[in-house]
């Protein structure tokens, strides 16, 4: 008997060596079987999940959406070894990661006709002694990890993102945007409508943004940051933001996943 009333994606994404070994273990030590519950994932090494026997595990490697996506061959770039060294290496010489990968979980989502949907970072986990089913009763809301502010719109290169939306989609959008902290979100729409609409509205800003050469405005000190992209889109989704930031357990294992940034 599941111990939820639906269906819920926990979402990852985990490309590089030490990544896939913390979500590994996350799956293998923490997370459980249920009937209900989906674990997705997009990597760049399927075959280092293979042998885990969690049920309703869905794992891809990100370039098995290039075929529908061709044009992420050569915007959305990863790398792929098995050595932490020459890993590291690629970031000390200034490769960023594009967080913006993470928009194929809500294609996963689709796929499965799920509404219910986690996004988390490698080192975060969805805290089930604290999740119940009233988290889904209240459909159109997100929840989120670690941080939350307001931001005029804009700022922080938002201007980059909205007038597209309104231009492509016709949405009007307030003058303050909510942005979330990246570290793990929880969507829960009110039909699996609003998740192709999330979809769609994230690919095709993100595709506008390098089309436009603007993606270079979102660019952190390793990852190409999502959200200021982002709050935008949340905006134009009109999805409340529900505060229990408990739900989410979240430890920033920088000597861990992030060892580059403070490696030789």
């Amino acid at each position: 008997m599941s111990i939820l009333n639906e269906k819920l994606i926990i979402g990852y994404v985990a490309i590089g060596p030490t990544y896939r070994k913390s979500l590994l273990d996350k799956i293998e030590n923490h997370y459980f079987d249920d009937e209900n519950l989906y674990y997705c994932v997009i990597t760049d090494n399927k075959d280092y999940f293979k042998d885990v026997k969690r049920k309703n595990l869905l794992v891809n490697e990100f370039d098995d959406f290039f075929e529908e996506y061709p044009e992420l061959i050569k915007r959305e770039v990863i790398h792929k070894t098995e050595e932490k060294e020459e890993y590291a290496e690629k970031f000390r010489k200034g490769y960023v990661f594009p967080f913006s990968i993470y928009r194929f979980l809500l294609l996963q989502a689709i796929k499965l006709n799920i509404t219910n949907v986690t996004l988390m970072c490698t080192d975060t986990k969805i805290d089930f002694n604290i999740f119940r089913n009233e988290f889904l009763n209240e459909k159109n809301v997100i929840y989120n990890a670690v941080s939350y502010w307001y931001a005029n719109k804009n700022e922080h290169s938002m201007d980059k993102v909205y007038p597209f939306i309104k231009e492509k989609y016709d949405i009007d959008v307030d003058d303050t945007f909510l942005v979330l902290d990246a570290a793990a979100r929880l969507y829960i729409a009110e039909d699996i409508t609003q998740i192709k609409r999330f979809f769609d509205i994230w690919e095709s800003v993100t595709q506008y943004l390098y089309e436009t050469d603007n993606m270079k405005h979102f660019r952190g000190s390793y990852v190409i940051n999502d959200e200021y992209i982002l709050a935008p889109i949340y905006n134009s989704l009109s999805m409340e933001h529900k505060f229990n930031h408990a739900l989410f357990d979240v430890k920033h294992n920088a000597k861990e996943e992030r060892f580059w940034a403070n490696y030789g």
